[in-house]
């Protein structure tokens, strides 16, 4: 991979040392120089260097003060200080943060290219580590937060069902709001585990003949119940697509969540269309349609997001369920889609689309 370097110096012969060194060092590199820090932030933003190699001076400034500088700029790029410094100045640029030292007199071309190679590789870790870090974090703060309710519920239901004299059909109501309490607390902590083998890429799928119509139809029964308190109608609509290749239980999963997420929001709306359509003889598509108030254009890019739930989003769930859809559908060679234009008309529709033969990976995963 050719790296792209930007030399920071007010020298133009110590900028031609650093380049005769990298090439004599056998790196694969693009560089580009710059002679002043005035303006260097908007700089780095343009050029989106792998490491900048930044002179110990650069009048009126030292290294002391750009680098840090940089840093409050949000500038996370690995600079690599380049100078005549002692071991007290290297570790103070250190602690400013720059991410490695080399004096001047080290020069050498191999050892420049590995100090660079270094620094690029340590400031990657760090950013990965940042990033898990803060996954964790947020799945932590998903969980506890999603699992509070359920546990609350299950809390209170229990002292209510310590007292004697609870009637029976409000022991039958606690013992009912245990129940789902429960189901939901399993769901979340199979959305986690789901998530877990598609981030990791072993979601076993086993694939086998089947109709489309019956799918759907099963999955509009699995949801009627929950559709019906609110009015909502679920309509199948199959045609003569006829059949495809596809783990059952999977599919229905994925579209068990999407219609889920459209009776999240397209409560007040009358109903929840299911349709398959062939795409071409070698896919069909599966979609979920709904009169909801529709998805945002700058949420549509995220919305397949695994903990994405949206600015200010008041829904129910892990935010979990929608990129589990996507895992699905890409562990059969297929993918998901969704169309919404909430400023031309209302509602959303899913589109789950499946090969009629899975991939020939799919079904070793």
């Amino acid at each position: 991979m050719t790296l792209r370097l930007l030399i920071v110096d007010d020298d133009e012969i110590d900028r031609q040392a650093i380049r005769r060194a990298l090439e004599r060092g056998g790196l694969d590199a693009t560089v580009v120089e710059c002679d002043s820090t005035v303006g260097l932030g908007e700089r780095v933003r343009a050029e989106r260097p792998d490491c900048i190699l930044l002179d110990h001076v650069v009048p009126p400034e030292t290294a002391l003060e750009v680098v840090p500088r940089l840093r409050a700029e949000g500038i996370t790029a690995p600079i690599l200080c380049i100078g005549d410094h002692d071991d007290e100045v290297g570790a103070e640029l250190v602690s400013a943060g720059a991410t490695d030292v080399l004096a001047k007199a080290d020069l050498a071309p191999g050892r420049l290219a590995r100090r660079i190679r270094y620094a690029i590789r340590l400031v990657d870790a760090e950013l990965e580590r940042n990033r898990s870090s803060r996954a964790l974090e947020k799945l932590l703060a998903i969980v506890s937060h999603d699992l509070r309710g359920p546990l609350s519920a299950i809390s209170v239901a229990i002292d209510a069902l310590g007292d004697l004299d609870v009637p029976p059909a409000d022991r039958q109501r606690y013992v009912d709001a245990v129940r789902r309490s429960i189901t939901r607390a399993d769901r979340l902590i199979r959305d986690l585990l789901d998530t877990s083998l598609i981030e990791a890429g072993k979601l076993r799928i086993e694939p086998s003949p089947g109709a489309v119509g019956p799918l759907l139809e099963q999955c509009a029964r699995d949801h009627e119940l929950l559709a019906s308190p609110h009015k909502i109608r679920i309509t199948v609509e199959a045609g003569d697509v006829g059949r495809a290749t596809f783990d059952r239980e999977r599919v229905l999963q994925a579209l068990g969540n999407l219609v889920g997420n459209a009776l999240r929001h397209a409560r007040g709306t009358a109903e929840i269309r299911l349709r398959a359509r062939t795409v071409d003889d070698d896919s069909v598509e599966l979609l979920v349609e709904d009169d909801g108030p529709g998805i945002d254009a700058e949420a549509v890019p995220h919305i397949f997001d695994r903990f994405w739930r949206g600015a200010g989003s008041r829904r129910s769930g892990s935010g979990l369920g929608l990129a589990i859809v996507k895992g699905i559908a890409e562990a059969h060679g297929g993918s998901v889609a969704v169309q919404s234009d909430r400023a031309a008309r209302p509602g959303a529709t899913f589109s789950l689309r499946l090969p009629r033969q899975p991939a020939a990976t799919a079904a070793a995963r």
